[in-house]
């Protein structure tokens, strides 16, 4: 029977250390996992942060690129206003106003417009003839001749 205590006893202890050093086992997966999970963790949000970081960086590029085109576009646009136009190639124009002849004028519609443009000339450039004309009067008793006005 003592063998028996004794044979039994061993495959008790032998079970003992087993379920001992599964326990250990168990317990060290246990840890093990439980630090991988801390570093999980401690790397989750400077991933997220990076992630933050990267999507921020990005925005800010497309945002400039976006402010770049805008600035190009109303560049092209001051560019096109600015650019001289014909008068026939406006798109806006409108009709002239038809106006009242002059009753009892005395002179042509011809005439008129001729002496319309000889006002417009003398107003715009009476003074520099007048000086031009001082200045060669001294010199020709007959009036003003035609190197006179040329002149100025």
């Amino acid at each position: 029977s003592s063998g028996i205590n004794a044979e039994y006893g061993d495959t008790q202890v032998d079970k003992e250390r087993e379920l001992q050093r599964q326990l250990l086992q168990l317990q060290a997966q246990y840890t093990q996992s439980l630090e991988e999970r801390k570093e999980k963790e401690a790397i989750a949000p400077l991933e997220l942060q990076l992630q933050l970081a990267e999507r921020v960086q990005h925005e800010e590029r497309l945002f400039f690129l976006a402010r770049e085109e805008q600035v190009k576009r109303e560049q092209q646009f001051l560019n096109a206003i600015n650019q001289p136009m014909e008068d026939l190639e406006l798109t806006d124009s409108k009709a002239l106003p038809d106006l009242p002849r002059f009753a009892n004028c005395g002179v042509t519609e011809d005439t008129f417009a001729d002496v319309l443009l000889i006002v417009e000339f003398l107003h715009a450039f009476g003074a520099v003839c007048v000086e031009g004309l001082h200045m060669h009067r001294a010199f020709d008793t007959f009036g003003p001749t035609f190197n006179s006005w040329q002149s100025c």
